[in-house]
């Protein structure tokens, strides 16, 4: 290397493998110890984030890794942060909800029939409810 070469720090798959290794730890060996699977963890060594699964689970699988591997709390979060700062941005956005879609409907003030509706619902449920087991009470 020349005086013109500029070192790059190491990635966080090169980190986190060399943090394996060092252990003397196989990567089978660590699947069995987070519970990861293998192909998720080796995905992680190399960087491949297109293989990993929402963010929010690959950094439950860093801090599982460095875990398992012994690494004190300050280095898997510093694990966590070179993952935030490599990985590409997450496109998951959260899905939007509309009303229609819920099972019990939000009952937004000012919707009187709706929620007149929403009320006699209940009502009947709850009366169905009560007059099951008395009819069966009263059949036996």
């Amino acid at each position: 290397m020349t005086m013109n070469d500029t070192m790059t720090p190491p990635t966080l798959g090169a980190r986190l493998r060399a943090l394996r290794e060092a252990k003397g730890v196989t990567l089978n060996d660590l699947a069995a110890r987070t519970r990861v699977p293998s192909a998720k963890l080796l995905a992680l060594e190399e960087d491949r984030w297109g293989e990993l699964p929402a963010p929010v689970y690959a950094r439950g699988f860093i801090r599982a890794a460095a875990k398992a591997l012994g690494a004190e709390p300050v280095e898997a979060e510093a694990l966590v942060a070179a993952y935030n700062r490599e990985s590409p941005p997450s496109d998951v956005s959260a899905p939007s909800i509309h009303k229609s879609d819920l099972l019990v409907p939000i009952l937004v003030k000012g919707d009187k029939e709706e929620r007149g509706r929403a009320v006699l619902g209940v009502l009947l449920l709850a009366l169905a409810g009560l007059a099951i087991p008395i009819v069966a009470f009263l059949m036996s």
